[in-house]
């Protein structure tokens, strides 16, 4: 289980919410713009138990130029929410074939393979990185539920 920031490079420790800990993530900075201009940057910088599987700043550049800023603000929180599940789960709570509920109402579904854990076709690629208020599995697609496999 990780539970410093990558900056350049080196482990740095560091104590926080999922907001604070993915701020200073260097792979997750359009997440964290995203989650911003969605409005959900206040759940997640709070109390309260969440997983969250972020997309990385690769992920997002495989979307259509500037994806974020000409996303409105309900149609962001709808695809954001997609990523992230009520209760905090390490990988070693997550089974294979396991459907969960995310905070948009619909499901995304695990699976465990030899390379490591799969959601919904995006491979999980850092996993573990502890919060305060539960954990992120960084992830190298954005999910939609158009893509639950």
């Amino acid at each position: 289980m990780r539970t410093g920031t990558k900056h350049r490079g080196k482990a740095k420790p560091m104590v926080g919410s999922i907001m604070d800990i993915a701020s200073h993530e260097e792979d997750l900075s359009t997440f964290v713009r995203a989650l911003k201009k969605s409005g959900l940057s206040l759940k997640l910088g709070t109390h309260g138990s969440y997983t969250v599987f972020a997309p990385n700043d690769s992920a997002f550049r495989t979307l259509p130029d500037d994806f974020v800023a000409n996303t409105g603000k309900a149609k962001l929180a709808e695809i954001l929410k997609y990523h992230i599940v009520k209760g905090s789960k390490k990988e070693t709570d997550l089974k294979d074939g396991e459907m969960l509920k995310t905070l948009s109402g619909n499901k995304i579904t695990i699976h465990k393979v030899q390379s490591g854990m799969m959601v919904n076709g995006a491979k999980v690629i850092d996993k573990n990185v502890k919060t305060t208020n539960g954990f992120i599995h960084i992830i190298n697609k954005v999910l939609t539920p158009s893509n639950n496999q």
